[in-house]
């Protein structure tokens, strides 16, 4: 199945969860909110939401400095 993610096609296995799809691309989980076909994911429904072919993700990474 595909999944576009931050508007990139990424072949992904069925039934994967949104946790482990993003830990499979080394997305840093700690500082990112994640979209999913225009809804925002509670980091801790991550584990529980099954990815489907065609979603749309937009993930936003925060960096700290100053």
């Amino acid at each position: 199945m595909n999944i576009y993610f931050n508007d990139k096609t990424i072949p992904a296995t069925a039934g994967i969860n949104l946790t482990d799809f993003l830990l499979s691309l080394k997305i840093n989980l700690e500082n990112t909110v994640i979209e999913l076909n225009g809804e925002l994911i509670e980091r801790k429904s991550w584990a529980e939401t099954v990815l489907t072919d065609n979603d749309k993700i937009l993930a936003v990474s925060f960096v700290g400095g100053g």
